[in-house]
């Protein structure tokens, strides 16, 4: 799960700078991205400066909110006319001819890479049982065993990325490793890691942000070993880290985000109690 965030204004203006960061009066600069696309109505075109060093490409993304008023036509007109090599673009799967109008744009190719489920956990009821786990939770590791962790968790992983011949020579695992280390460095995210009661090396993680004032969290990368696996780490971590931040943080609303054919993660989620909020479709919309 690679929950990539983009905030900026909710004016539609393109923002076509390195960094694109604030709020207009009528909405809250916000760190959950799921919020993104149910808080406001405006689409945002926004130049990716972290994407861009990383791929050596312009890159923007196209965030389409659930009641954004511009229709497919408009949409597909703004990224026509922006100057980036690709636009990300995210878009509610209710929105079924935005994918055909993007296709028109002259000397552009369009690539359906992924369909992304948001499923949101109310921890504002009782949250499952903790039960013995097979592991102690710390929320400070060193990081090369973070990274470590992080290379075995995601080796050979795919997601929207390596839909893209042009980007597919940067490895899922790798651009993890580098967008934890940025979040981690910047403090805005909290690190709830699963740690093996004998050696003490981590076997499992969570990065989750957190938006104080709307008692909301979202999980934006989550990552088992795989020699952990179906030991119920993975379960047990999410209760964890959920009971973490309800008492430590006020949080009352947890969301999470994955590949719609990621079938046993999400079928974990259901056994949680976790429930589905969003489905969004991404492409990929560049120079042909």
């Amino acid at each position: 799960m690679f929950g990539e965030r983009n905030v900026g204004t909710t004016t539609e203006t393109c923002h076509f700078t390195k960094t694109s960061v604030g709020a207009s009066p009528d909405i809250r600069t916000l760190n959950i991205v799921l919020d993104e696309y149910l808080v406001t109505d405006v689409p945002r075109l926004e130049a990716s400066a972290h994407e861009t060093e990383r791929f050596g490409l312009r890159v923007a993304r196209l965030t389409v909110p659930v009641g954004c008023l511009r229709n497919d036509q408009g949409l597909a007109a703004m990224c026509g006319s922006a100057p980036f090599d690709l636009i990300i673009v995210r878009a509610p799967i209710q929105r079924a001819g935005l994918g055909e109008e993007l296709s028109r744009a002259a000397g552009r190719e369009i690539r359906a890479v992924e369909t992304l489920v948001y499923f949101e956990w109310d921890l504002a009821h009782e949250l499952p049982a903790r039960h013995r786990q097979p592991f102690s939770m710390k929320t400070v590791v060193p990081f090369a065993s973070l990274r470590s962790l992080i290379e075995r968790s995601f080796a050979g992983y795919k997601n929207h990325y390596s839909a893209n011949p042009l980007l597919s020579a940067v490895t899922t695992a790798d651009a993890y490793v580098e967008w934890t280390h940025t979040l981690l460095e910047g403090g805005s995210c909290r690190l709830f890691a699963a740690c093996d009661e004998s050696s003490g090396d981590p076997i499992g993680f969570i990065l989750s942000s957190v938006d104080g004032a709307a008692r909301s969290a979202e999980v934006v990368l989550v990552g088992v070993s795989p020699t952990r696996r179906r030991e119920g780490v993975y379960s047990g971590l999410m209760t964890a880290a959920a009971q973490r931040l309800r008492e430590d943080d006020g949080v009352l609303r947890l969301a999470i985000s994955g590949r719609s054919t990621n079938f046993a993660v999400i079928e974990a989620w259901k056994k949680l109690g976790l429930r589905e909020s969003l489905s969004l479709n991404t492409f990929h919309f560049g120079r042909a």
